[in-house]
């Protein structure tokens, strides 16, 4: 299982966490999906030879009419090292932050997250735990 989350400071960048099942957590700097990049993104964590990308988009075309970043949603995937990619699904709670999840199961289930800052950001990978 993989869980990620990131941080949102000022600038807009901020800190992907992520956590396998059977190991320790993993980071890296980003930037945090925006408005104006169609809420895009494309993370990468290393950690000793473990290699994994995460990327994603918005589900449909259009952006929404409201500013309001709530409810949005996308989906994207995880591939780790070249092996098999997972299908992801996510969900914007806020402007900054937001959760998502794997929707296949192969090699195991996971999770990401992201907000302003790490106590925030833990708190929406714990929703994304909890949503499955």
């Amino acid at each position: 299982m993989l869980s990620a989350t990131a941080c949102h400071t000022d600038t807009g960048q901020g800190i992907l966490v992520a956590k396998f099942e059977d190991a320790q957590l993993l980071k890296a700097k980003i930037i945090l999906p925006a408005r104006e990049d169609r809420y895009q993104f494309n993370f990468e964590l290393r950690q000793g030879r473990k290699v994994c990308s995460l990327s994603g988009q918005l589900d449909g075309k259009k952006l929404p009419d409201s500013e309001d970043c709530e409810g949005i949603k996308g989906s994207g995937k995880i591939t780790c090292n070249g092996e098999h990619s997972r299908k992801v699904e996510w969900k914007m709670t806020s402007c900054n932050g937001g959760y998502g999840q794997s929707v296949e199961n192969k090699g195991g289930h996971v999770y990401f997250a992201f907000a302003h800052n790490k106590e925030r950001a833990l708190d929406q990978l714990a929703k994304a735990q909890r949503a499955n």
